[in-house]
């Protein structure tokens, strides 16, 4: 008689403890659909994703316990495609402010290019590179401009004296 108590005791254990288990499992719906937009609003996301050229910026590099690890920066199209190699300490990124108050929205898209050119820092210089990916100048200066009318300024720091400062165009 015990043996039997004590078995129909166990087994009610059982079931009040897979109740919960039951209750959950009905309540889920696995088998409805999600709706994840229309190709059109895909497209739209995914179009603010890069600038005006179709680039957008990238940084590979290794992941440690402190953050990023060397990492370079570079550009990639639209196809995951490698338009800039990642070999690059910075890519300066520029905002569109006037954008942004004509639209009237919230959304301004990455500018990397101004009249064709955007800076970039490798190994602690500053070159300037064009929207193919090449560097028209190279980074070998402290200091490189933006292109205006044609001509920029580069500026390189006299060794040993941090007031002296060499100009050129």
């Amino acid at each position: 008689m015990k043996k039997r108590v004590v078995s129909l005791f166990l087994a009610a254990i059982i079931l009040i403890c897979m109740l919960p288990t039951v209750t959950y499992a009905e309540s889920t719906s696995e088998n409805e659909p999600v709706y994840l937009g229309t190709e059109a609003e895909y497209q739209s996301t995914f179009d603010t994703m890069f600038d005006e050229n179709g680039l957008r910026m990238v940084q590979v590099g290794f992941n440690s316990k402190n953050g990023v690890l060397n990492g370079k920066y570079g550009l990639v199209n639209k196809y995951g495609n490698f338009v800039v190699q990642p070999i690059y300490d910075e890519i300066k990124l520029y905002a569109d402010h006037d954008a942004l108050g004509e639209k009237g929205n919230s959304t301004v898209l990455p500018i990397y290019f101004i009249g064709g050119y955007t800076q970039a820092v490798r190994d602690g210089k500053m070159g300037l590179l064009n929207t193919r990916g090449e560097e028209v100048i190279p980074c070998q200066y402290d200091f490189v401009g933006l292109p205006s009318e044609g001509m920029c300024r580069v500026l390189n720091q006299a060794p040993g004296n941090n007031d002296l400062w060499y100009l050129g165009y």
